[in-house]
């Protein structure tokens, strides 16, 4: 520790944060509050490495015995992006699992705690008991936007939108820079059907002007026209629904311009591109958009409502296919998730 206390002080008074600090070449840190502390500045510097790392050294059983903080800090970086769902539904029961042992070794519910339970309930698609847990938290520490953000995911994904609406703007008040609350506003906005205030907000907030803010801005405009589309579609709006294909179209041109090309890889491009077809196939392929819509994250499944509005007379093999997938992977959390009751 000593070691590390005196690299920070050999740093130059205008060093770039936590990311300026060299931790290469350290002592080798044996104790378990060694371990810990480095873990911690590792943690600091906010890279996907640097995390890993962490929660390696976080895991070993004595840290985790010696220290409380250790397991929160473990708890915050459980790595889940790029695991499969049946993973991502392993590693949510056992940090769940993990949590509540951190709880009970407290002694009580704290903040953190609560958030950690919530969001691995979360994890496993478990929104009411989620929901329940992060406003316990929330109760305990309103000014967390953490909590806020993922309380504002779990009331979005019971169709709670006043409140998940609720939770995304006292984030936002909080951390008025951070796009993940924003973008939690515009789902719920454009699930809602309140599209023209969802446009707002993405044109007011106050984020950072970076390349991939800006391109952000520009394509979640085209999604958010979009899901107007398909919903004056559904209306018998064919005049609406026009004008909103041809305010997505554009949005999606200048995307293109602004050197993105991944919005063209979304499920709501996949549904633009079905509303603009003409003829036969053009239902089919509005309905594979939702599918995939559904599938990518589970927080949206209640677009099942729509999906099932948009089902086509008749399904072709791939549509067929996807359907089964998706239905095959909703029955499958819906059963894990009872079973752990």
């Amino acid at each position: 520790m000593d070691a590390v206390a005196a690299r920070y002080a050999a740093l130059p008074a205008d060093a770039l944060g936590d990311r300026a600090l060299v931790l290469a070449g350290l002592p080798q840190a044996t104790s378990p509050i060694e371990r810990y502390v480095h873990a911690y500045h590792l943690l600091r510097r906010d890279t996907p490495a640097d995390d890993q790392a962490a929660f390696e050294l976080l895991s070993a059983a004595d840290v985790r015995a010696a220290v409380a903080h250790a397991e929160e800090l473990r708890l915050a970086v459980v790595p889940l992006e790029g695991t499969s769902a049946d993973e991502q539904l392993a590693r949510g029961l056992a940090a769940y699992t993990d949590a509540k042992r951190l709880e009970a070794r407290y002694g009580r519910p704290t903040a953190a705690t609560a958030h950690f339970v919530g969001y691995f309930l979360d994890v496993m698609n478990r929104y009411s008991e989620a929901r329940q847990e992060l406003r316990k938290g929330i109760a305990l520490c309103g000014h967390s936007h953490v909590l806020r953000i993922n309380g504002g995911f779990a009331a979005f994904a019971l169709g709670l939108h006043d409140e998940a609406l609720q939770h995304f703007e006292a984030a936002i008040a909080v951390r008025p820079h951070y796009l993940k609350p924003l973008r939690g506003l515009v789902w719920t906005l454009t699930a809602a059907g309140r599209y023209d205030e969802a446009l707002q907000r993405i044109d007011s907030a106050p984020l950072e002007d970076t390349q991939a803010n800006q391109r952000w801005r520009i394509v979640q405009k085209g999604q958010v026209e979009t899901q107007r589309a398909l919903a004056l579609r559904a209306a018998g709006d064919v005049t609406g629904c026009e004008g909103a294909l041809a305010r997505a179209a554009e949005s999606y041109a200048a995307a293109q311009r602004a050197g993105d090309s991944g919005h063209k890889k979304s499920p709501t491009y996949r549904i633009f591109q079905g509303l603009r077809q003409r003829g036969p196939g053009a239902d089919e392929a509005v309905f594979q958009g939702l599918v995939a819509l559904v599938a990518e994250d589970p927080h949206h499944s209640w677009w099942l409502r729509s999906l099932v509005e948009h089902l086509p007379e008749s399904l072709g093999p791939d549509s067929t296919r996807a359907l089964r997938s998706l239905l095959q992977a909703t029955l499958q959390r819906a059963l894990y998730s009872s079973a752990e009751h």
